[in-house]
């Protein structure tokens, strides 16, 4: 195991000691309750009337469903990359992200991990402007919210080429010296562990000298909070 899994692991497991930091349960079957009544303001899309309809979907598998949907659409256009620009996916789920709307924080994590889970390798370079804001969303107070989140970072970073392990450790990184969130930090850290891959380990090896200097600064930082 290398030295960067370790230290996530062990961060993660003192993470989950401390009882404070345990929300109320909630079923992950039931979207969040949204906050504002009106809906986002989205960009013009070429679907946006099924992108309106994931953010009001009802439950967690509706919302799939739904997300799916948008995936597969995406993955017959005879340009992929493209057709996620043109349908604005980026610019959507960043709006979501920072929505008030449980319906929507959720919407935006799941139409991630959908679109990951279904594209595959090639994806994470359009979706790389999205980490920070996904990881962010790591501090919401709903449980489903931060559910949707870890499946979505998960798929993300699974979905990752070994060749872009440099570009996706950056991001991480930047993350990881911004936030002050303890959740944010942890699910920073599962993010890097999920890039120790088979194929990755020279990768990874070469990046390890800039990130384990940060991942022990982001473990000084919290020590009070996660002891």
């Amino acid at each position: 195991m290398s030295r960067l899994s370790k230290t996530a692991q062990s961060f993660s497991a003192s993470s989950s000691l401390n009882p404070s930091r345990n929300a109320s349960s909630q079923s992950l079957n039931t979207m969040p309750v949204a906050t504002n009544g009106s809906p986002s303001s989205l960009p013009e899309s070429p679907i946006g009337d099924v992108l309106a309809t994931l953010a009001s979907a009802g439950s967690n598998a509706e919302a799939k469903s739904i997300a799916d949907s948008i995936a597969l659409q995406l993955k017959k256009s005879p340009r992929t990359i493209q057709a996620i620009e043109d349908a604005k996916i980026v610019d959507v789920v960043l709006i979501w992200a920072s929505s008030s709307s449980g319906y929507e924080k959720e919407s935006a994590a799941v139409l991630v991990e959908r679109i990951s889970r279904s594209l595959s390798t090639g994806v994470e370079g359009v979706f790389l402007p999205l980490i920070p804001a996904l990881l962010n969303l790591s501090q919401d107070k709903g449980q489903p919210v931060r559910s949707a989140v870890n499946s979505a970072v998960t798929a993300l970073i699974k979905a990752c080429a070994v060749e872009g392990s440099r570009m996706v450790f950056a991001v991480l990184c930047q993350v990881l010296e911004d936030t002050k969130g303890w959740r944010t930090k942890v699910a920073t850290l599962k993010a890097m562990e999920g890039l120790v891959k088979a194929g990755a380990e020279e990768w990874v090896a070469n990046e390890l000298g800039k990130v384990i200097p940060v991942v022990e600064h982001a473990m000084h930082d919290t020590k009070a909070e996660v002891s």
